[in-house]
């Protein structure tokens, strides 16, 4: 496994990403260099997802996995790109993500459903489709 980096667009979370590895404080669609890595685990800002999939491509070696509501899929010009983007799994998670605010506010209810959308180098086949459990 290649070297552990975080990335986050907010300087206060440098702080609570410095046991990951090298942290960087920057806008990842716009570096210059991002750093090579073997995967990806990212929660992109919805309306640019697509393109930090494509970026991602040129510097991830191997999974790209995305967190978008499930509804993120659905458009017809997204739809067309995902059939040939490398859009390998939908993980569908069956409980809704709880999301913290800037003021550390947990909002304890979400109407979005979410899924972790994973794309893998070289896949060009049907993604297939299953829910994450929690256990029970």
């Amino acid at each position: 496994m290649g070297p552990h980096w975080a990335n986050d667009i907010r300087d206060e979370e440098a702080a609570k990403l410095a046991d990951i590895g090298q942290v960087t404080v920057a806008d990842y669609l716009t570096m210059d260099d991002p750093p090579r890595s073997d995967f990806l685990i990212t929660n992109p800002p919805f309306t640019r997802a697509q393109e930090f999939v494509e970026r991602a491509k040129m510097h991830v070696s191997g999974p790209i996995c995305i967190l978008q509501s499930i509804g993120w899929q659905s458009t017809q010009k997204r739809s067309k790109w995902l059939r040939t983007a490398g859009l390998a799994h939908v993980l569908n998670l069956p409980k809704r993500p709880q999301w913290e605010v800037d003021s550390g506010d947990r909002i304890k209810s979400n109407v979005w459903d979410y899924a972790w959308f994973v794309f893998l180098p070289n896949h060009d086949g049907r993604p297939q489709m299953d829910w994450l459990s929690d256990g029970d």
